[in-house]
């Protein structure tokens, strides 16, 4: 699962482009891995009936001073091994790393928090790992008073 991780964010930093719309509020992903390494709400591929129960769902909190507080929710059921989300990474603008955390599916629900750099602003994407349906990525813009929903 790690090898396919390093993979996916990999190609991601290369191929994967930022499309500005509606006043630079929204961010999305394309390019031509879209859809086959990683998946999207706009290119689910065959996993279109799972796109509700697999994109990250992104908010945020402000915090005193320049801090902005990030949570990601995946509304997916954890079935134990069977079938349950692996991990939640945030990645900033250039697709590195910001922060992650893994989950126990035997006690844990797919939400995580996390922090953003103080000061952060321009696009963050939420990725959410399924060990059944794969990676699915989510983004967002961080502007002056938080996060700008992408839908």
């Amino acid at each position: 699962m790690k090898r396919r991780s390093i993979l996916v964010l990999g190609a991601l930093a290369v191929v994967a482009r930022v499309l500005p719309v509606v006043a630079q509020s929204v961010v999305m992903i394309g390019g031509p891995m879209a859809g086959s390494v990683f998946f999207t709400r706009d290119e689910p591929s065959l996993w279109a009936s799972e796109v509700d129960r697999h994109l990250p769902e992104i908010k945020t909190e402000a915090a005193p001073g320049s801090i902005t507080a990030v949570s990601i929710r995946t509304p997916h059921p954890m079935n134990g091994f069977k079938r349950y989300i692996l991990k939640h990474k945030l990645l900033d603008g250039h697709f590195r790393l910001l922060s992650q955390k893994t989950f126990n599916p035997e006690r844990d629900q797919p939400f995580s928090r996390h922090v953003l750099p103080a000061g952060y602003r321009g696009p963050v994407y939420a990725v959410s790992i399924c060990n059944l349906q794969d990676t699915w990525i989510e983004g967002v813009m961080v502007e002056g008073d938080g996060l700008s929903p992408a839908r």
